[in-house]
């Protein structure tokens, strides 16, 4: 009997397996250096890249990478277009909400404003409003992009494709002040650029696997990817 009993949860182990691994995660990433670093070859690197493709590779869960903008990429995982990433979680999730998040941070990324050395930086965010900011197209800052959303808000912010833009635009004076991350920032910011600039640091955000609710058993395979991650 005992012997019929292991045979069956064997049975059923490899069952579950196949269906896990049946269906490849797209795992989705956007230009995030140092965290995701997307070549103009296409090519993707970086440390959260690294740590995704370690977590799925030794959790035995097949994988397909793809690059995309801010923007489509918030949007992909919400619609279920895009089933995995590591992204900011936006407050308390909703029972109604697409996504699921990871129980614990997988990183961290810190928030600031940056603004020239003769500009006075405010001391909260709320201080940008009417005021020229450049914001990085697509990026969602937690929930504060909604704080600028207001019809009654002026000048509305300017959405800026690249970090490299960004920076240009605030040393040449088209902008006032940029929202952005240090980390991108850092990697991107030229030299001389750098000691033109001032900033103020407003939050430290924690970054979680972020799964869709649309793949198929979503909570199982977070909790593999947890348990996996866990292990390092």
């Amino acid at each position: 009997m005992r012997y019929c009993c292991l045979i069956f949860s064997i049975c059923c182990l490899y069952l579950n397996s196949f269906t896990v691994v049946a269906q490849p995660l797209v795992v989705g990433m956007t230009h995030l250096p140092p965290f995701f670093v997307v070549g103009s070859d296409g090519s993707v690197s970086g440390t959260l890249t690294d740590l995704l493709k370690r977590t799925l590779s030794d959790a035995n869960l097949p994988y397909v990478l793809e690059s995309y903008p801010p923007k489509r990429l918030y949007e992909n995982v919400a619609a279920g277009a895009t089933d995995l990433t590591i992204g900011i979680r936006e407050g308390n999730p909703r029972s109604d909400s697409p996504v699921i998040y990871s129980k614990f941070p997988v990183a961290s990324i810190e928030l600031r404003i940056y603004a020239l050395k003769s500009t006075v930086l405010p001391s909260k965010i709320e201080g940008l409003i009417g005021r020229k900011l450049g914001l990085i197209r697509g990026f969602q800052y937690g929930t504060k992009r909604q704080l600028f959303a207001h019809p009654e808000n002026s000048p509305r912010p300017v959405d800026i494709n690249t970090h490299e833009n960004a920076l240009a635009m605030l040393v040449n004076g088209r902008i006032d002040f940029l929202l952005d991350y240090k980390e991108p920032v850092s990697s991107a910011i030229r030299k001389d650029q750098e000691e033109l600039l001032h900033h103020l640091t407003l939050q430290s955000f924690d970054m979680y696997f972020t799964l869709s609710k649309g793949y198929p058993g979503a909570p199982e395979i977070l909790k593999i990817l947890e348990n996996t991650y866990s292990r390092y």
